[in-house]
């Protein structure tokens, strides 16, 4: 699970800073401010982490996010700077080597910066660094592991380990390096060493990081493709039309997809699952008609292999083609199925769910989205609605929502770039000042008080007064 995140270079993106990720944590500012930077950023990890390209150190272009070459990518366009990204994350019990104990929380680190040759117009990984912590194996409790892979920029390259306050260079099989350097597997660094340890490892300081690097070395690269592979997922802001009639097919869909085009399928997988033991068809009901779109969603098999989406008008109990609904619930579903579909502990990418939503509704997807993190998901959420964050406000206030288990980050662009704001909320609900750029959200306090001094100003009966 990841826990934080940090990207330096990217686009806007001179520095984020460190950025905690909450079970929810919102993105807000103004447009063009680089809250969508810090999303592609996440996503290009993860295509990075899993592109079949060995010889490519960052996936720019790919299946999750499309991106310019690294002249264009990187800040300011100085080609002299690295781009850097440093993820943070607790260590499922599932991912543990066998031997280890499960009691103590694993955490871990890795950081990685990739830097631009000029002369060969090609990019190559400088840097790679890892930090684990929290392991114990039976008897024998390892405090903390650490180690830093450097290349530079003549393709030489040194490995440093650190076993709790000890540090020790060890060696690197050169060959195995060259072949293996670029991977994106090759962010476990004991596949660049030397098949036997260094000369004086047999006893001491050095033999303990040896054995250390061998025994944990590839478990913080596992347990971060396997956490951004298999956990982090991703809804952009126009999602795909509804369909009329769906043709059935052998696949079976993991998620909604980046559109939400595999919205019907899923919410069709779930329904013929024992109970929907993840509950997705009843999170559906539930919240369509707190949202005042439908009684009850419905599959209809037509004929083999076509089938369609009702839903049932809350007011007149009338089966109506989802085609035929309102554009907002669209555009609202998939987040719904989305959050509940996927598993506990993994994260949900969004941007602007609340694209063509009454405001009403918007306040109300606040709810579905704090829903969802009770429940062990975490969600990162790019949004201009006030009216969500003002409901997510509202339920701090109440106590029905942990303050802890939110997060929100204000972007401003400035000439140095992006600066990241993060805002406080207090135990009311209500914005600590210190924490606030000058006009926060004063746009709709301007036009009241401007509504109410033009009202008092004009007098009645005058010409475009209310008859």
């Amino acid at each position: 699970m990841l826990t934080s995140f940090r990207v330096k270079n990217f686009k806007s993106l001179a520095d984020t800073g460190e950025l905690e990720l909450r079970p929810l944590t919102l993105l807000i500012g103004p447009n063009s401010s680089g809250k969508s930077s810090l999303l592609q950023a996440l996503l290009m990890v993860k295509q990075t982490m899993w592109s079949r390209d060995p010889e490519n150190p960052l996936a720019l272009d790919g299946p999750y996010t499309s991106l310019p070459p690294f002249p264009d990518l990187i800040f300011s366009k100085d080609t002299a700077r690295a781009l850097e990204f440093s993820l943070r994350m607790n260590i499922q019990a599932r991912w543990l080597p066998p031997s280890a104990t499960t009691e103590q929380k694993a955490s871990g680190r890795l950081s990685v910066e990739t830097r631009f040759r000029p002369e060969a117009q090609a990019m190559y990984r400088s840097r790679v660094s890892g930090e684990l912590a929290g392991l114990a194996a039976g008897d024998r409790e390892l405090v903390s592991l650490a180690w830093t892979q450097a290349t530079a920029l003549d393709g030489s390259t040194r490995v440093t380990v650190r076993v709790d306050d000890h540090e020790v260079p060890l060696l690197v099989d050169v060959a195995n390096f060259r072949a293996l350097g670029q991977s994106p597997w090759a962010f476990v660094p004991m596949h660049y060493l030397a098949k036997a340890p260094p000369a004086g490892a047999a006893t001491g300081v050095a033999k303990k990081a040896w054995e250390a690097l061998e025994r944990y070395g590839y478990l913080l690269p596992q347990a971060m493709m396997n956490s951004l592979g298999e956990g982090l997922f991703y809804i952009g802001p126009l999602r795909e039309s509804p369909h009329r009639y769906y043709e059935m097919s052998g696949e079976v869909p993991q998620d909604v997809g980046l559109k939400g085009e595999r919205t019907v399928m899923v919410l069709r997988r779930a329904g013929r699952a024992p109970r929907d033991s993840q509950g997705v068809v009843s999170q559906v009901d539930r919240w369509f008609v707190e949202l005042g779109i439908a009684a009850r969603v419905q599959i209809d098999i037509l004929t083999h292999p076509l089938y369609r989406v009702t839903v049932h008008d809350p007011h007149t109990g009338v089966a109506v083609n989802l085609a035929d609904v309102g554009f907002g619930a669209s555009q609202v579903l998939p987040v719904i199925v989305q959050g509940y579909f996927q598993p506990q502990g993994s994260m949900l990418l969004l941007e602007q769910p609340e694209i063509h939503l009454h405001a009403r509704s918007q306040a109300i997807l606040g709810d579905i989205l704090m829903d969802i993190a009770r429940q062990g998901r975490r969600l990162v959420v790019e949004t201009h609605s006030q009216h969500m964050i003002t409901r997510v406000q509202r339920r701090v206030a109440e106590g029905a929502f942990s303050r802890s288990d939110l997060a929100l980050y204000y972007f401003e662009p400035t000439p140095g770039g992006t600066k990241i704001r993060d805002l406080q909320l207090d135990e009311r609900g209500q914005f600590v000042p210190e924490t606030l750029p000058a006009g926060f959200f004063m746009e709709l306090y301007e036009d009241s008080s401007k509504l109410f001094d033009a009202a008092a100003a004009r007098p009645r009966g005058t010409v475009g007064s209310a008859r």
